[in-house]
């Protein structure tokens, strides 16, 4: 796990220096990389979906794209941790309680070599809206006025319907099918973090429907 998160510390450092002189900050930097993790973890979680749902334990590749994934949760808990302190921002706890929640997750599925269908549904449909957010990001970050305005009601509309309907209702069916195996304590560990996760969720689109107030005032 080290060597991934190095290899995510290795990659930010790389965006940084290849940047512009003009674009070289913390903001355009970690947004890059996010969005990598994105692509890499949207692209990766469909194919399962499509060529590789059989069964509900971890495959060798699913296992690869997990331990990516949870070293890049690590390494951007560590970002937003170091950046506070060194530049007094502000490090969001929805944003760092949101990473340990996956990281549990993570732990507990594939621990016990089960839920991998949870993962990956949720990987998918968690990760699917963040590029649109994070162009939104960007585009704000650089005063690109015309892509801001076009691009946050487009993602506000798909990560409410996700986030309020999608991820919820998948996160049921799927664990309520994982209730007759043999694992108890970790299928309660699941019910708890997949609802302080929604419960998340719901706190991101009021924070989104503030905004959307605001634009039509």
């Amino acid at each position: 796990m080290f060597e991934y998160i190095l290899g995510w510390i290795s990659y930010l450092l790389f965006v940084y220096f290849s940047l512009p002189k003009k674009y070289n900050s913390a903001t355009i930097t970690s947004n890059l990389v996010s969005l990598t993790h994105a692509i890499l973890t949207i692209l990766g979680s469909l194919y399962f979906i499509v060529y590789d749902n059989y069964g509900d334990t971890f495959s060798t590749n699913k296992l690869c794209l997990i331990k990516i994934s949870s070293a890049y949760f690590i390494y951007d808990c560590l970002f937003m941790i170091i950046h506070n302190l060194l530049f007094n921002g502000r490090s969001s706890i929805i944003f760092l309680s949101h990473h340990l929640i996956i990281l549990s997750v993570y732990y507990i599925t594939t621990t016990y070599d089960y839920g991998s269908k949870l993962v990956i549904f949720t990987l998918f449909w968690g990760e699917l809206t963040n590029p649109l957010q994070i162009i939104w990001v960007l585009s704000r970050y650089l005063t690109y006025k015309k892509i801001e305005a076009y691009i946050f009601p487009v993602f506000s509309f798909n990560f409410m319907i996700i986030r309020s309907m999608v991820i919820p209702y998948m996160n049921y069916t799927i664990i309520k099918s994982l209730m007759n195996n043999k694992y108890y304590y970790p299928n309660i560990g699941l019910i708890i973090l997949s609802t302080l996760g929604n419960i998340g969720g719901f706190i991101w689109i009021r924070g989104i429907i503030n905004k959307l107030i605001k634009l039509i005032k």
